[in-house]
């Protein structure tokens, strides 16, 4: 028996094989990205069927800002070299190493508001 026969894409579709960063514009990775996505993990682990801030004995507001807290709020110099570095690693490891030299935050004023929600 012959397998059917592959379907053509007609003019009007468009197949897209772009990474959800750059579908959303996203230059770099932000500590707010991966906060979010910290989050969002740690609740797809767990066992509640829904999502409410704070489930069982577990806050994941609080979470999210200890998390966004490590990240931003760095005196010493030794920790903020160790900060850019792994900001570095998260960089290199979402987009590549083309071109990737350093965590770039964006500026959000330039960014419409649709794209905001995403960090």
């Amino acid at each position: 028996m012959e397998p059917p026969p592959k379907r053509q894409r007609g003019s009007s579709e468009k197949h897209s094989r772009a990474h959800v960063a750059t579908l959303i514009r996203m230059k770099s990775v932000s500590p707010r990205a991966i906060a979010y996505t910290v989050v969002q993990l740690r609740f797809a682990l767990s066992s509640c069927n829904a999502w409410h801030i704070i489930n069982e004995d577990f806050d994941y507001e609080k979470f999210y800002h200890n998390i966004t807290t490590f990240f931003e709020d760095v005196r010493a110099t030794q920790d903020k070299a160790a900060i850019s570095k792994l900001l570095l690693w998260w960089n290199c490891s979402v987009f590549d190493h083309v071109n990737v030299s350093e965590y770039c935050p964006q500026v959000i004023e330039k960014m419409s508001s649709e794209d905001v929600l995403y960090f």
